[in-house]
């Protein structure tokens, strides 16, 4: 592994922590991605060092948050955090539990060695750390590397206890299979077929923030058809399940625009967007979509369409922010400015313009097909 590849700022978080005498690895996805010669986009950091001992060496740079699973934030350039986390061990059994506000909490307080705290993780592949500085991998599990190169998902440890454990890694299972093309090992896919009804037990707020992760992703549509195949978009959002039950021909067009989106984020035509990917989700459902002389009037079915509920109602029982959910709208109302450039050139004015371009150029590679449009949404590209 090249070090010349890896950030500045992860290396000096690491040669820093070393050099004050702590054990420090990069951990993670990030280890599993470069093993796997994709770049990575974020970086984890592990440490036998202590948050308090961190935030002494690193000061302003570095916040402390969390009670339950206490870790560092390290405020990088370009407003990046890096999460520093010290090396955790299951606590023994008179202290599984700790009062927090006068509730009891599970203790993942509990600090121990590198080796402990990768026998604690959810998946082999995710369980190799790196110690850039040495140009070293440690596979404490001895499985994840033999795994990653056979592209095998295995949960460490007993599948069904780790699942009954946390059902949100169901989640995460499924999302490594659709993103890696990974192939579950036997007991981990009998546990989590099994254990799927699970994720209703948890909270709404942790949901949607994984299903915010899923939309930053540019592998979205892979994502959501994995879940579609195995089963768990009827657990995961019931109503998209429904509507793909009821229309196929939607689905089939929802994941050819999300596979589009793909190909131009990977060529770096495209940059990844929630608001993009939350619009490219909903436009296959939207009335006066599918047709293009309809999509040129959509501005017009302002009034009769309340949009914002029907989001509310397809992402259900998710919750996003409401600015993400005003400019997923505007996106999809900014069409009809843009199937009329040359009426409308102030719409270039509008802050959206940009993903509203976008947007449109995706529904027309895929749905429209209209070469006519294809050289004015050019156009309007080359006069920005």
């Amino acid at each position: 592994m090249n070090c010349n590849k890896i950030d500045e700022e992860i290396l000096y978080i690491v040669t820093t922590l070393q050099k004050a005498s702590y054990e420090t690895y990069i951990v993670g996805g990030a280890v599993r991605d470069m093993l796997l010669n994709i770049p990575p986009k974020d970086y984890d950091i592990s440490t036998s060092a202590t948050p308090e001992e961190i935030k002494t060496i690193f000061k302003r740079r570095t916040r402390i948050i969390g009670h339950r699973f206490k870790l560092i934030h390290y405020y990088a350039k370009n407003r990046r955090i890096v999460e520093i986390s010290t090396f955790r061990r299951e606590p023994p059994e008179t202290q599984k539990f700790i009062e927090i506000k006068g509730r009891l909490r599970p203790n993942d307080n509990c600090y121990g060695t590198s080796y402990e705290d990768a026998w604690r993780r959810d998946f082999t592949v995710n369980a190799i750390f790196y110690d850039p500085i040495n140009n070293k991998f440690l596979d404490f599990t001895g499985m994840g590397r033999n795994d990653l190169e056979r592209k095998i998902l295995r949960t460490i440890g007993e599948p069904t206890l780790k699942f009954a454990e946390d059902p949100v890694r169901i989640l995460r299972a499924l999302k490594l299979i659709g993103i890696y093309d990974f192939f579950p090992e036997e007991q981990t896919e009998k546990a989590f077929l099994e254990l799927m009804p699970l994720i209703r037990n948890t909270s709404i707020s942790r949901l949607s923030l994984e299903f915010e992760k899923i939309l930053k992703n540019q592998n979205t549509g892979k994502i959501l058809k994995t879940f579609l195949d195995y089963g768990f978009l009827e657990y995961f959002l019931p109503n998209l399940n429904s509507e793909f039950m009821q229309n196929p021909e939607k689905k089939e067009i929802l994941f050819a625009l999300f596979e589009e989106w793909n190909k131009r984020i990977s060529t770096g035509r495209f940059r990844i967007s929630m608001s993009i990917a939350l619009s490219l989700l909903i436009a296959p459902f939207l009335p006066f979509i599918v047709n293009l002389n309809d999509a040129m009037k959509f501005e017009e079915k302002r009034r009769e369409i309340d949009v914002s509920i029907f989001i509310k109602k397809l992402i259900y029982p998710h919750i996003f922010p409401k600015r993400l959910l005003a400019i997923s709208i505007e996106i999809l109302f900014l069409q009809s400015a843009l199937l009329n450039f040359r009426k409308n050139h102030r719409i270039m004015k509008h802050p959206h313009f940009h993903h509203a371009l976008e947007f449109v150029e995706i529904l027309n590679s895929v749905i429209w097909k209209n070469n006519d449009l294809s050289l004015k949404l050019s156009m309007g590209k080359s006069l920005q």
